[in-house]
């Protein structure tokens, strides 16, 4: 690795350290989807998707 590169690869590494999060925060525990209720929701899009083909 040439000087360049590993220079280039250092300002790589610092602009992603740097970048900013989502903005969002994780929803609370009472507000996230359940598995049993998720898995109804994946069901339910699966069967729509088999009608419409």
């Amino acid at each position: 690795m040439t000087s360049s590169d590993a220079h280039l690869l250092a300002r790589l590494r610092d602009l992603a350290a740097k970048q900013p999060t989502t903005g969002r925060s994780a929803l609370p525990d009472q507000q996230r989807i359940t598995t049993e209720s998720q898995e109804t929701v994946v069901s339910a899009l699966r069967d729509a998707n088999r009608k419409l083909q």
